[in-house]
């Protein structure tokens, strides 16, 4: 059997790991949705109703949509985790703590 994404397995194996820990940290405090990179009508649903209810203002929006679409971006409410590219997830959990506070 073709392992089809064989490329990347390595850093989705990580980013499960960050999604883990969230989740044994916060429990049902968070809701983590993960969005595939590849599906860009469910990326725009998730920005779009975040803008809706005021989480973050049409210009984020756009720059989200148009440079935060790649299969390692992280969100809190609409907010870029980590605009740098970097996903380490003792950087990723401390910016998420800044956020909900």
């Amino acid at each position: 059997m073709h392992d089809t994404f064989k490329d990347v397995r390595k850093e989705m194996e990580e980013i499960g790991i960050v999604y883990r820990d969230i989740r044994k940290i916060y429990g049902d405090e968070i809701e983590i949705i993960y969005l595939d990179p590849r599906n860009t009508f469910s990326i725009l649903v998730y920005f779009l109703r975040h803008w809706k209810a005021g989480s973050i203002c049409f210009f984020e929006l756009c720059k989200v949509i148009c440079f935060g679409i790649r299969r390692s971006s992280f969100f809190y409410n609409g907010h870029w985790l980590n605009p740098d590219k970097t996903w380490e997830k003792d950087e990723l959990l401390h910016k998420l703590e800044e956020m909900r506070q």
